[in-house]
């Protein structure tokens, strides 16, 4: 664990009593500045007071705890681990002190950070432009529209219908065959599906479609 984990131990009033290398390594604490402090002295303020509140009141029930928290370090740049903690309870079931084991996932939030900005960037281009995004998952049969595919087939998102039986049943009578046709040959990898159709909305309006997807 020591040589994995950033470790620390606390008393049952949560004040410090040990710390492994990695912590302080990672922290940019010595032991001696972190023996005797409480983790108020690495809080980075991201997580409120209920937060805490809650975690305390876990712990301190005699319960273990595990969640994701982002603590500061001494130079007051940001980490986050993925944490336990555990109370350690002695005679007479009194809780003595608390361990924490941390794990590093910083990159892991980095990345996803990133891709939700790189999923807003598209989302705001696609709105601009009056695309609508759809993902259907074959193996679970479940097809997936986002707000703008209600939109262009001028259905609510709240419509009834799921989104496949949407689709087809809004082609025109004469593409349907056709467009079902190219769908299942991009599935079978036998060419990209890339082509047009029309669809006949709620009142008879009549739509031309130009639709693309890759399969993966």
């Amino acid at each position: 664990i020591n040589e994995h984990a950033i470790v620390s131990v606390t008393d049952f009033q949560g004040r410090i009593i040990e710390v492994n290398e990695r912590f302080c390594a990672i922290l940019g604490y010595t032991r001696e500045e972190l023996v005797g402090q409480d983790h108020s002295l690495i809080n980075s303020g991201t997580h409120g007071a209920s937060f805490w509140q809650e975690v305390w009141r876990t712990i301190s029930a005699g319960k273990p705890w595990r969640g994701e928290v982002c603590n500061r370090r001494k130079d007051g740049s940001l980490y986050w681990v993925d944490s336990m903690l555990a109370p350690f309870a002695g005679e007479g079931g009194r809780i003595e002190k608390y361990i924490s084991i941390r794990f590093d996932i910083s990159q892991a939030k980095l990345n996803e950070k990133n891709l939700q900005q790189t999923r807003d960037r598209i989302a705001m281009a696609t709105d601009a432009a009056g695309i609508g995004i759809w993902e259907w998952d074959v193996v679970a049969n479940v097809l997936s529209w986002d707000d703008w595919m209600y939109r262009l087939y001028g259905q609510p998102p709240q419509s009834a219908l799921e989104p496949y039986t949407l689709w087809s049943s809004s082609l025109h009578p004469d593409d349907r065959e056709r467009s079902e046709r190219e769908l299942q040959a991009a599935l079978r990898g036998e060419l990209p599906f890339d082509t047009e159709f029309r669809i006949v909305r709620r009142g008879g309006e009549l739509r031309n479609i130009k639709a693309s997807a890759r399969v993966i």
